[in-house]
């Protein structure tokens, strides 16, 4: 099976991290618990809000007596909530609505797409790679030595029993073949 070298082990971590950030950014916006309107504004009446900011319809705040986080979607007319909080003193500024571009839009959702069938991709190419070197073990190719160009002598090999033996044996097979063939 093949190993994986430092470059691929590298590249993947990075598209990795890359999508896990984009998930942890996509997903900072929706924190906190979402609230019905009509319980935002029993809020308001009992001053339990503080931090309140307004984007378009969406408004965001925290509560004040545990701090926790809440989100929750007004009316169209952004003057009702300001009237209301306004009515029960509670601080309030307001975000600018970006307008969703279709570019942006588009890349934000073919961008993970991407990266998944490129992570999908590379990890087939790696099994096929490994699959089809599996049976190619008998496929070794010869190698051709002129005269001259043998690369073990007699004398490299002169004092190592265990090849005197194996030679014999050969000897021995070329002589009497018949031998070895009834084993």
């Amino acid at each position: 099976m093949r190993t994986l070298n430092r470059a691929n082990v590298f590249w993947f971590v990075v598209v990795m991290v890359m999508l896990v950030l984009f998930l942890f950014q996509a997903q900072s916006d929706r924190t906190g618990e979402t609230i019905s309107y009509s319980d935002f504004t029993r809020l308001v009446e009992q001053h339990n809000a503080t931090d309140v900011v307004i984007k378009g319809q969406g408004i965001r705040g925290k509560f004040r007596d545990n701090g926790v986080r809440f989100q929750t979607t007004g009316p169209i007319d952004s003057a009702m909530v300001e009237d209301l909080l306004t009515a029960g003193k509670i601080e309030h500024s307001y975000q600018k609505v970006e307008s969703d571009n279709l570019w942006v839009t588009g890349a934000m959702m073919v961008i993970p797409l991407l990266v998944v069938v490129f992570l999908f991709a590379w990890f087939m190419r790696n099994v096929q790679g490994s699959n089809s070197r599996a049976f190619s073990f008998g496929r070794a190719r010869p190698r051709l030595y002129e005269d001259g160009d043998v690369p073990i002598t007699f004398d490299d090999v002169a004092g190592i029993d265990e090849c005197k033996e194996e030679l014999q044996e050969i000897v021995e097979f070329l002589k009497n073949p018949g031998k070895f063939t009834r084993l």
